[in-house]
């Protein structure tokens, strides 16, 4: 086991060494081995010169004082072998400073030469780190169809901001300025986006408030006949400012919930188009027909499910009202993606876009092989919308590509939408006066 180095035995040692003691009488000495004395002199920084020069051993050796005792040197011996002790450790501190102020300038200067070769590589390199745009994919050689979903126009209803504490209103004026403003938007998103060869407008149903009940109609702030004969009048000039942006223009529509014959709780498959949005339509098409305009079509079918195509892509059209399960429907929407796959498997015809309104929220799923779209309404929040989440109005349009399908979609919010002074649609003054918002105002003036 290594013994221990004392003070006492150290300072011994280091008189024995001035006094020209061997390694191996300072050993004996002190009673440790030669290497070890020999060791701990030079670890302490004095030189191995003459430590393994033992004196003869028939020559007399110096008596040094006994090991259990410190070295009493004379007088003269005391001022000569301290003079040398001391000098011997200021050497050994002078030494060990010496040595890491060498190695601190070792290592300065060899952080400096490496930064000096790294400057010089980056000189040499010059880098370039920009970075390179994504390679671009070669456009569309075919022309999309741009698909509009406009449904929940509720117009005719009243919302009064008390109902709503000032958070949300409704009103037919309100409502026919969203609609020129949905108008405005989707010619700007036409004009900016992939060019489209038609337009093609799904009519989702409940586009007026009231229903065919004099009992229901009692409620109604504006009675059932005139909010159909405005209906038509600016639907009708909606479509065809369209044609100024689409070569085409496509309208399918579904009947809706509100206006459904009387005493009809829940809208029945058979005679589903028999209510105010299956008349709206079919007045449309005489108008449009009418008025010689060449580019809109219809297809006006009686089914509450209606599935069309449009370039490559199935779309099954319905209003929505009979899915149910939780707060998004999520359980409807499974009920309806799965039955509508087994009925039109056989057929080869299964739908790529579900497409239904009702539910006054804008919501999207991936489903099967495609999507399940929600469009949202025209209304926003109301009164008996305060039971649900808050919603913003909104509409959707949609671009179909034929080889990649469905590629863009834009939800187009109208809750920012204000009320002109001037009516943006030509009404005569009997439908012109509803649009009002300030009853003591004079009515809107025809463009």
């Amino acid at each position: 086991m290594l013994k221990h180095w004392s003070q006492q035995d150290f300072e011994t040692a280091l008189r024995a060494h001035a006094s020209g003691w061997s390694a191996a009488q300072i050993g004996r000495q002190i009673g440790r081995s030669e290497a070890g004395v020999r060791l701990k002199l030079i670890a302490s920084g004095y030189s191995s010169a003459h430590l393994g020069e033992s004196k003869a051993l028939d020559a007399p050796a110096p008596t040094p004082p006994p090991a259990t005792q410190p070295l009493e040197p004379t007088p003269l011996e005391e001022s000569n072998t301290g003079t040398d002790a001391d000098r011997l450790l200021e050497n050994r501190d002078r030494l060990i400073e010496v040595r890491k102020t060498r190695q601190s300038a070792l290592e300065e200067a060899q952080q400096e030469r490496l930064m000096r070769i790294l400057r010089e590589i980056l000189l040499e390199c010059r880098l370039d780190i920009s970075i390179a745009a994504p390679p671009v994919p070669e456009p569309c050689s075919h022309p999309h169809s741009a698909v509009l979903l406009v449904g929940d126009w509720h117009l005719g209803k009243e919302c009064n901001a008390l109902e709503t504490e000032g958070r949300a209103t409704y009103s037919v004026a309100l409502a026919a300025a969203r609609l020129h403003y949905l108008e405005m938007e989707v010619s700007r998103l036409l004009a900016q986006g992939p060019k489209i060869d038609e337009l093609v407008v799904l009519f989702l149903g409940d586009m007026i408030e009231g229903a065919l009940d004099h009992g229901a109609e009692r409620e109604q702030t504006i009675l059932v006949g005139k909010q159909f004969a405005l209906a038509i009048h600016l639907l009708f000039q909606f479509l065809v400012r369209l044609v100024a942006v689409a070569p085409r223009v496509r309208v399918h529509g579904v009947s809706g919930n509100h206006g459904r014959l009387p005493n009809q709780r829940k809208m029945p498959t058979v005679g589903r188009e028999s209510n105010f949005d299956g008349m709206i339509y079919s007045s449309l098409q005489a108008m449009v027909t009418a008025a010689g305009v060449k580019e809109i079509s219809f297809d006006l079918r009686e089914s509450s499910r209606q599935l069309i195509q449009v370039k490559d892509t199935w779309i099954l059209l319905a209003h929505g009202d009979e899915l149910r399960g939780g707060e998004y429907y999520v359980g409807g929407i499974k009920r309806e993606v799965y039955n509508s796959v087994l009925r039109y498997a056989r057929e080869g015809r299964v739908p790529d876009l579900w497409i239904t309104g009702d539910k006054h929220v804008s919501l999207s799923l991936p489903v099967a092989n495609g999507s399940f779209h929600v469009n949202g309404s025209f209304v926003g929040e109301d009164s008996y919308g305060q039971r649900f989440a808050p919603v913003i109005p909104s509409q959707t349009l949609l671009w179909i590509c034929p080889q990649r399908g469905r590629t863009l979609q834009a939800e187009i919010r109208l809750d920012r939408v204000t009320v002109p002074r001037v009516s943006p649609y030509i009404l005569p003054p009997l439908l012109a006066a509803l649009l009002n918002p300030n009853p003591s105002l004079p009515p809107y003036h025809e463009n």
